[in-house]
């Protein structure tokens, strides 16, 4: 039995190690040492337009777009050349399987709005929403998604008719 154990734990694959949640990019990158741990957070999340307020949305659905991802939060504050800081892999309290985190400096350390368009967190997260459908990566990866689904159901339809006309009910036996 103890070599039946061993023998499996020998072919058992080990998983890789899971991504550093403490991991974060800074834009721009020669800014160096800072703590951006007094910056706001954005969540994609806070501008989904499929949430609802309970759920975490923070904007009007005006203001929100469809599947925000952390990448685009960050091209928003680059165009506006907000400092942020990229955490890919921190999970929403809420919902731990939606990655990614954008933190933002919106304010100089004296108080002063760091863009005159941003003074505060809601005026970023609506420029954000509005902002994003037009970004060029957002339409690349949505044509890319639109792809995929269309393959998968070209998949399913070439398999469809092969399984349904195995499939015949042959009805219900009656008694003898």
């Amino acid at each position: 039995m103890a070599a039946l154990m061993k023998s499996m734990e020998d072919e058992q694959q080990e998983l890789p190690p899971p991504p550093d949640k403490t991991l974060s990019y800074l834009w721009p990158d020669d800014m160096g040492e800072v703590d951006a741990s007094k910056w706001i957070v954005v969540w994609p999340n806070y501008i989904d337009k499929a949430k609802t307020i309970a759920q975490g949305r923070r904007v009007a659905k005006e203001f929100a777009c469809d599947i925000p991802i952390v990448i685009e939060l960050g091209a928003i504050c680059q165009a506006f050349n907000l400092w942020y800081a990229l955490e890919p892999f921190k999970g929403y309290p809420r919902e731990p399987y939606v990655l990614g985190r954008v933190r933002v400096r919106v304010t100089m350390p004296d108080g002063t709005p760091a863009h005159p368009d941003i003074p505060d967190k809601v005026a970023l997260l609506k420029k954000m929403g509005t902002l994003i459908p037009n970004l060029h990566i957002r339409k690349d990866r949505l044509l890319q998604m639109s792809k995929e689904k269309t393959q998968a159901a070209q998949k399913g339809q070439a398999a469809a008719p092969g399984a349904g006309a195995s499939s015949k009910k042959k009805g219900k036996k009656g008694r003898k």
